[in-house]
């Protein structure tokens, strides 16, 4: 992909409704276990935080981005964003993965183990569908704690 390569995104609450549709040049692919993924924009996520902050996948999309930083302040409020977006929304597979690792980077061993555990329950509970392929992932999390 080119350098001007335009991606859309279509943001969704929890709720189903279209908050806002986002046109973003140039994001920039970097490799990640072999795979090219989206550089996350941790301004943008700001601003759709700013726009409603009890929307748990703006938090968790903003949760994400500060991991994907991985500096210790970023991973700190990491965690308070996915904690709220884990509450506000449990039914979100991917929350519960990532705020493990996040957890884990803190070195809070023991929350992390709840979540994750919390996770491979809920991501079995879903058989096949979408957030089901992160039940081995958050497992496999697991054996390391």
């Amino acid at each position: 992909m080119g350098p001007f390569h335009v991606v859309e995104l279509r943001y969704y609450s929890v709720s189903g409704r279209v908050c806002l549709t986002h046109v973003f040049r140039h994001f920039g692919y970097r490799g990640d276990a072999g795979r090219g993924v989206m550089a996350l924009d941790v301004v943008r996520f700001r601003k759709l935080v700013a726009l409603d902050d009890s929307d748990a996948l703006s938090r968790f999309a903003l949760g994400q981005a500060l991991f994907q930083e991985g500096g210790i302040e970023a991973l700190h409020e990491a965690a308070e964003h996915l904690l709220f977006a884990n509450a506000k929304a449990p039914a979100h597979l991917a929350t519960y993965h990532v705020l493990g690792q996040v957890l884990i980077k803190l070195g809070r061993n023991s929350e992390a183990r709840d979540v994750l555990s919390a996770g491979c329950e809920k991501a079995e509970a879903v058989g096949v569908g979408m957030g089901h392929d992160l039940g081995p992932a958050m497992a496999k999390l697991l054996e390391t704690l």
